[in-house]
């Protein structure tokens, strides 16, 4: 990707892919960089849009969820974005609520895109969702809540959330099922 032109015809799904890859192995503030250079060009609604969706888990993981409010906010608003990706947003919007929004609102949106990922059957939109509702009943000390929320993304894509799981279950005593896992 460094090596492109930003003239180079490649450099778009290039960059794409070189953003995706950073986002897999944690490292944000590249992920942030390459995706800024891509957005400093003008593309399609949607392609900015994925863009947005990549630098929206990157902040999460960075801890800037008021930064991510921000961005998903600002593609939301752009029409010519797909169905698919627009729900992913809108999951990944309601997981930075869960941390910046008020409670209420992040719960309805998380609700909201869980409700639209089933119907439209994207995975991605699923995890994000439970995963900021999971976030949420965290946040609220509803850790049974939590817990099934955990539970279920573990379920859904393995061990990436085993920590969140442990912990919840902690928090309502199951010590054993906590120490199994």
């Amino acid at each position: 990707f460094e090596g492109l032109a930003e003239a180079d015809p490649l450099r778009p799904e290039v960059g794409e892919e070189y953003a995706g890859f950073l986002a897999q192995a944690q490292r944000g503030a590249d992920v942030i960089a390459v995706v800024d250079a891509l957005l400093s060009q003008p593309h399609s609604a949607e392609f900015d849009a994925r863009l947005q969706a990549l630098a929206a888990r990157a902040l999460w993981l960075m801890g800037l969820p008021d930064e991510m409010a921000r961005r998903t906010g600002n593609a939301l608003a752009h029409s010519g974005i797909s169905k698919p990706l627009r729900s992913r947003l809108k999951a990944s919007r309601a997981l930075a609520l869960s941390r910046v929004g008020p409670p209420e609102t992040a719960l309805a949106a998380a609700e909201a895109a869980l409700a639209e990922g089933d119907m439209l059957g994207d995975r991605a939109t699923l995890v994000l969702a439970r995963e900021a509702l999971g976030e949420i009943a965290r946040n609220e000390g509803r850790h049974l809540a939590a817990y099934e929320h955990f539970h279920e993304l573990r379920t859904l894509v393995g061990a990436s959330y085993l920590a969140e799981e442990i912990a919840a279950l902690q928090f309502i005593d199951r010590f054993d099922e906590a120490d199994a896992l």
